[in-house]
Order: C-alpha cells, then structure tokens, then sequence
C-alpha cells in the first residue's frame, strides 16, 4: 500500500540516503578549522545524545490552548512547570495527534507509522495479535542498551491492554491512576539503577473526562454552584442529549453555567502540572536534569462543547487533534518556537536520529526527523511538507491537510460525507467549502484513498465484538439499550 506521493518518495530517500555526501563534507571542514561553530553550524545532528536518559511524558486528552506556554489570553498561569520545560527547550506552535485515540496515538508516536501500517486502529487491540513484526522505541532503546521503563495511567494502553513491545518493566494500573499516584512510581523505578541510560515512558490521564479535580483545583477556576440560575441545564439540550458520551451525561446533566465543564478540565490540568513539577524537581535532586532529554506530547485533544462534541474527542476538528509539543534536550539551545506543522509521528525519525538507534520495521517511516528544528534550524524537510494525515478511531474518517486547507472525509458511519475547511480564513471550521469547491475535494482525496478502500473496521469476531460492545457500554463510550 503506497501512501507517498512520488515528490514525497524522493524526499524520504534523500532524507535517509542522500545526506551522508553533506554529513561527510561538513566533519571535514570542522576538522580543518578546529571551530565548535563549525561544527554546531552542521546539517544534522546525528548521535548528538547518543548514551543520555529518555524521557517520553504523553498527556491523555490535552488540548494545546490549556498549556499557557502557548500563551492563549485568560490562560496565563494555567501550567507553570511546562512553561519552565518549554523556556528551556523548544515548542512546536502547530503540533497534531496521528489519531483522535489514545492507542493508536501512542502506537504512531512510538513506531513512526500510520494506524494503518500497525492495524491499531482502537483502544482495544494488543500490538501482539495485530502489529506483530513492528518495531517499537522502546525495543530499540533496549537494544541499545537502555534500561526501559513504561508507566500507564489507564489499563488499556498499559501491558494489560496495548502491550507495547520493549518494556524491561510496564506497570498494570487497577484502574485510573491519578498523576499523584503515577508519578512517585517513576520517580522509585529512575532511582533504582543509576549504572546505565533509561528510556521512561511516562502517561498522564488526569484530564479526561470526568473532569474531578481535587478540591483545591476546582477551587481555583471556580466558585458557586454551577447548577444554580435560569439557564437551561446542559441535560436539556437536543445536541447534548444526542451526543455526550455518558459519563460527560452524568457529571454535568444539571449544570446551568456553562463555564464549568470548561474550569474543571483546566483544574485537571492545573494539578497535572503540579505533579510534572515534582517530577522535574526530583530529577533536579538526583543530578539527572542535565542528562535527561524530556519530550512532552498529548495523545490527543479535547472538545469542550466545539461542533456539538461535548467534553470527548470525537471527530478530527482541529480540539481533537492539536496538541502540546514540548521537547528539552541537554546542549541544544532553549527558547525556541518552531511554526511549521509537526506531528506525533514525527518523533520516532527525530528519536532514530538524535539517539543513534534503530528501527527495524520493514515499513519506512511516515514522519520527518526535527533535529535541525530543535537547534533553532529552519530545515527544508519541514518547510517543504505539503501536507499530512490524520486518523479517526476505528477508520471512520480520515482527514488530509494541506497548505490552509482540510479536507475531512467520512470512512463510515460519520456524516456529512465530506468536510473542506479553509483554517487561514476559518481556523475555527464553522464553514465546510466542500460544495463550492469540489475540485480541491477530488485532489485531496488521493492522499485519503488508502483509508477510504480499507472501508468499515472489522475488529474481530462476532463474540469478541459482542464482549467488546458491553464493555464499552460500561464504561461509557456507547449508549445502552434504552437510548
């Protein structure tokens, strides 16, 4: 299955081939001149943290305009401890998921590959029974020689569920892990062996619905009763009814004031930031700090009540897929902002390169290595990108960017068929173009078309879906019989 334009097949093999005629060039001229500019001044920075500590942090369910490094006006002050992380490293303005759900989220950020390539298409697939044969990170930072360590908030992206390949150790959550509970766990895990390089994976799920900040968080972004005034309760409300996933239906049902739902998440936010701070602090008192690369990323984002999708991510709009995109890395240089469009899968070819590891996946990697950006580098790799995928759950649509434009369009399932969106003119994508412009429709949809054959998702069997139904009506994610 070919998912590269010919354009972009020649750049993937100049980007893993053609470079080492420059590489070369440029070690000769910085051993002629003896300069530590020189050799900075180079086109890439391969092995640059070969041997340092790894530290991959994703946040469940986090939307990029709650991280007040983002500087979104009346947010200031929201996330102080990823504002530092973000001074010191380097920040990517316009950052997307690979998908809208967790597991193949995570699946793509560490393999660097589509939810197609891997056939993790949802929550409830083990990588072993479906992308068997694919490489991991974590695989190949163990080979490296690294002590690896995964720890999951949630069951199903933890060695429970997901089962990601390449853990020395992966915990098995009872349940929701708060990050007050998680975090100490890592912390025990990085103190326990000090003789070789760690790769920690560490997953943050606080912000997901339902929004129950400890007290103290709610406090701050809120006070009074939310049920009380005139206003219609959310419960009432036709688009409400027909869309909240049940547990947003239970927690905020009666809630008048519609600022609420929208306090409690950045309260959760707010008391995740606090528990990365004292996970920063720790590294800091065992002298890891200068040794530790940290890389901070959502899984994916959140709508609040956007396009009738309350408190869920449902959907390829632009709350479900912009994320946070923060990376720190020791001797590279602080106080960066990258513009161009990155992606979730653009981190494993960063990872390969800067760490000097491999992946050995028969499927090339979809994404574009950022190590010239994180040295403050404007690279033609990123500039010249011309456009991007992105993933719903269970392939009910698939979504191609462009230049200004979105083409989103429905697998199954999803209505309408077709969504254009031109985000310059209509960042917040109120007005769908498909209709007055058809011919941008039909030339966005190649780049779609692999998604759009592979057609409705078959997850297993009639008995494993039937199982899989209830527990998804448990938790949840589908309506009972009665709705």
């Amino acid at each position: 299955m070919d998912f590269y334009r010919p354009e972009r097949a020649c750049d993937e093999l100049d980007r893993r081939f053609g470079r080492c005629i420059p590489l070369c060039l440029a070690l000769l001229v910085a051993t002629a001149c003896g300069s530590a500019q020189d050799r900075e001044a180079g086109p890439m920075a391969a092995g640059a943290l070969r041997g340092k500590n790894l530290l991959v942090i994703t946040l469940d369910t986090t939307r990029r305009d709650h991280i007040s490094a983002y500087g979104v006006p009346g947010l200031e002050g929201t996330t102080p401890a990823i504002d530092r992380l973000a001074a010191q490293g380097a920040l990517f303005e316009n950052a997307y998921s690979q998908t809208n759900t967790t597991n193949p989220s995570h699946t793509s950020l560490f393999t660097g590959l589509y939810a197609l390539d891997t056939r993790i298409m949802n929550n409830h697939s083990a990588f072993e029974d479906v992308a068997a044969g694919i490489d991991t990170l974590p695989a190949a930072f163990q080979r490296a020689g690294y002590r690896t360590g995964g720890f999951a908030a949630v069951a199903h992206v933890s060695k429970q569920g997901l089962a990601l390949p390449g853990f020395d150790e992966a915990n098995v959550p009872p349940g929701e892990l708060r990050a007050s509970q998680i975090v100490p766990v890592l912390i025990r895990w990085i103190q326990q062996d000090r003789t070789r390089p760690f790769f920690a994976w560490l997953h943050l799920f606080d912000p997901h619905i339902p929004y129950r900040p400890p007290a103290k968080y709610r406090a701050l972004y809120y006070q009074g009763d939310p049920t009380a005034g005139d206003s219609t309760p959310l419960g009432e409300s036709p688009s409400f009814k027909r869309s909240a996933p049940k547990p947003s239906r239970e927690q905020f049902g009666k809630v008048r004031d519609r600022r609420y739902p929208a306090a409690m998440y950045r309260g959760e936010i707010r008391f995740l930031d606090d528990q990365l701070g004292r996970l920063l602090r720790a590294l800091e008192k065992l002298g890891l700090s200068d040794d530790t690369a940290i890389v901070l990323l959502g899984d994916h984002g959140e709508s609040l009540g956007e396009h009738e999708i309350y408190y869920d991510h449902a959907g390829l709009y632009e709350e479900s897929i912009r994320i946070p995109f923060i990376v720190r890395l020791p001797g590279f240089p602080a106080g960066v902002r990258v513009t161009e469009r990155v992606g979730q899968i653009d981190l494993a070819p960063t990872l390969v390169e800067l760490f000097d590891v491999n992946l050995e996946s028969a499927t090339p990697l979809r994404g574009l290595s950022l190590a010239e950006a994180l040295r403050g580098k404007q690279g033609t790799a990123l500039t010249g990108r011309d456009w991007m995928i992105h993933e719903s759950a269970s392939n009910h649509q698939i979504a191609v960017r462009r230049g200004p434009w979105k083409a989103i369009y429905s697998v199954w399932f999803m209505e309408p068929p077709v969504l254009l969106f031109d985000l310059e003119q209509d960042p917040k994508e109120r007005h769908n173009l498909a209709k007055e412009r058809p011919e941008l429709v039909e030339e966005l949809r190649v780049q779609a078309q692999p998604w759009l054959d592979e057609g409705r998702w078959k997850i297993g069997t009639e008995a494993f879906e039937k199982a899989l139904g209830e527990r998804l009506r448990a938790l949840g994610y589908l309506p009972g019989d009665d709705d």
